[in-house]
């Protein structure tokens, strides 16, 4: 895409709204902000990530102020119409007159305009925003925005919470009914309603700085002198930042000369778990966006680091993180043919791709491919992973030792697979497991398993 910046933060939300799920990751939302105008990038980021998290939710409200079904409003329009309510009840900083009358400004039918704008002053006319939790049937027509600040219509758009609590909880918080399901079996009601909850709130991203303590600290104070404030994030994750809102980590001095880099506090516990020592032969099986590969290399600088990417796509992401945080010791394949049958590994690190269930906030389209069958799917995938790696580590008759991790909080992606990978086989043992859920500030979720193979 050209870089040009020439659409309007809702234009060029309504459009990216539009586009496959596929092409709306990281790198796609970035190249659509390319081409906002500065000053409105935070409102593109924030309209896109929003209206991703609170489709369901908004698509109840539509549904009751609609006088055709959903489904039969062209997809555009209805992205319009989403992006709209979702300034509407969401964002009390744009004032509702200019989140109508800038969205009708996006269609160009007169008889759509005239459909949406029926919709959208019907809804700011029916709605206000009261103070403490509704009760009775007022709870049919209410939604938690904020800490005791409650959006409140005229009409019902909740199911009943007594009736049905699990579809109530659904789209109360965004997520379909099959998401929702997933989660509270594997965390129970309670922590599960508060992982939904904290899925809507905006994304903290933390930061963690590279290189040698003298180099870290160098960094740090570049950072300090551009007057961008940092909150030190307690606990065993190394030297990890909080950064604060409406901050863009690559405009940050330093990011794209690898002095920093975009790493939460469980993901930057990874690498460190695995110990790596200098002189060890280590392999990333998973290895991109790299992150993780380049944390490795830090810890070992003299040690030999195969970082693994198992398609093309994975393979550039990696290699770019490589040219911004290049390390020597990194040596990047794309055929496990080219370091299967060599040298013995001493380590691995198979960070499986995964449901993305603990940094759900930071993911806002993972929710939306949460179900049953592509949870199975992932599983299989993970479980032939890690079946693989470990059956490779067992054909040395030396000894070896493994960390396995995802971002998920479920079972069915975490120790399942540990157990049906170590059970019955004499030379692994589970040494450790560590477990993180985000239900806290600058908590992230996560998963890892310290798997030891002894010798024959």
């Amino acid at each position: 895409m050209s870089k040009r910046s020439n659409l309007n933060a809702r234009a060029a939300a309504a459009k990216f709204l539009s586009m496959p799920m596929e092409n709306r990751l990281g790198a796609g939302r970035r190249k659509m902000a390319d081409l906002v105008e500065v000053k409105d990038r935070a409102l593109f980021h924030e309209l896109v990530a929003g209206t991703t998290r609170r489709e369901v939710t908004i698509d109840s409200i539509l549904a009751a102020f609609s006088n055709a079904p959903i489904k039969r409003i062209e997809r555009k329009l209805r992205n319009i119409l989403r992006l709209a309510i979702y300034q509407l009840v969401f964002l009390d900083g744009v004032p509702a007159h200019a989140a109508v009358s800038e969205s009708l400004k996006l269609i160009p039918s007169k008889r759509a305009r005239g459909f949406a704008n029926g919709i959208l002053r019907q809804i700011d006319r029916e709605s206000s925003i009261v103070y403490g939790a509704p009760e009775g049937e007022q709870r049919l027509r209410s939604l938690n925005i904020k800490p005791n600040s409650w959006f409140v219509t005229e009409r019902p758009f909740l199911p009943d919470p007594d009736q049905d609590p699990l579809i109530y909880l659904a789209i109360a918080h965004g997520f379909s009914p099959s998401a929702t399901k997933i989660l509270v079996k594997a965390l129970g009601d309670e922590v599960a309603e508060k992982v939904l909850a904290l899925a809507n709130g905006r994304p903290q991203v933390a930061l963690r700085f590279c290189g040698s303590k003298d180099q870290q600290a160098k960094a740090r104070s570049l950072v300090a002198e551009a007057g961008i404030d940092l909150e030190t994030i307690p606990g065993n994750h190394g030297d990890i930042y909080g950064l604060g809102h409406g901050v863009d980590p690559v405009s940050i001095v330093g990011f794209k000369e690898g002095q920093l880099t975009v790493q939460g506090p469980f993901a930057a516990s990874v690498a460190p778990f695995l110990a790596p020592a200098e002189g060890e032969r280590i392999l990333d099986f998973c290895a991109p966006p790299g992150g993780k590969t380049i944390h490795l290399a830090e810890l070992a600088p003299k040690a030999e680091i195969v970082a693994y990417a198992h398609d093309s796509q994975g393979n550039e992401r990696l290699l770019s993180t490589l040219a911004r945080c290049p390390r020597e010791n990194v040596t990047v394949a794309t055929k496990q043919r080219s370091f299967w049958g060599g040298e013995p590994f001493d380590a691995y690190l198979v960070d499986v791709p995964c449901s993305n269930t603990g940094v759900l906030s930071r993911r806002p389209e993972a929710r939306h491919r949460l179900d049953k069958e592509t949870l199975a799917s992932l599983a299989k995938l993970q479980q032939t992973m890690l079946d693989r790696v470990l059956s490779k580590a067992m054909e040395h008759a030396g000894k070896s030792r493994l960390v396995y991790s995802t971002c998920s909080i479920l079972p069915a992606e975490n120790e399942d697979i540990v157990r049906a990978a170590t059970g019955g086989q004499g030379r692994l043992r589970v040494v450790e497991e560590r477990h993180a859920l985000p239900v806290g500030l600058w908590q992230d979720g996560g998963y890892a398993a310290l798997i030891e193979v002894s010798e024959a």
